[in-house]
């Protein structure tokens, strides 16, 4: 065998693996990345807490009507994410919208006026979702009342 095969033959041995792991890192790419987190995210456990947006109905003293906080992030068109969602307490729901349906949801929460197809856990949950189009998205967290406890997503 000359020098020359030898040579070709451990390029390829670099070579292959090099792409098996490429493909493995995009995989591992088609997460999107968090263009805005709750000012209190922990990237490391994923753990959150939802601020508290108090709206009080007029003339009376009760609760509040929701309590929220959101991710903000890109995404193209076709590409499913996946997080793992949970909360060992309140019943969270969440949603993910486009940045025109959140500043109208935004709107509309400090009004108390929510009509929003949503899920909801109050244990753990798997969120699949798939963008529509290219766009940014927000991934908004609420609950109807006061919640102190943490919620954890993970990806």
């Amino acid at each position: 065998m000359s020098m020359e095969s030898i040579r070709s033959v451990i390029l390829l041995l670099i070579i292959i693996p090099l792409t098996v792991l490429s493909t493995v890192n995009g995989q591992a790419a088609n997460q999107p990345s968090f263009l805005r987190t709750p000012a209190n995210y922990n990237p490391q456990t994923g753990a959150f807490t939802l601020n508290v947006q108090g709206v009080f109905p007029r003339g009376f003293i009760s609760p509040i009507c929701i309590s929220y906080d959101y991710f903000i992030f890109n995404a193209t068109g076709g590409q499913a994410v996946s997080w793992q969602v949970n909360s060992p307490g309140q019943l969270i729901q969440y949603v993910i919208m486009s940045a025109n349906q959140y500043r109208s949801f935004d709107a509309s929460a400090q009004n108390c006026v929510i009509n929003l197809s949503s899920q909801e856990f109050n244990s753990k949950a798997t969120l699949d979702w798939t963008a529509p189009e290219t766009g940014q998205y927000a991934l908004v967290f609420f609950t109807r009342s006061f919640y102190a406890g943490p919620v954890y997503l993970t990806q």
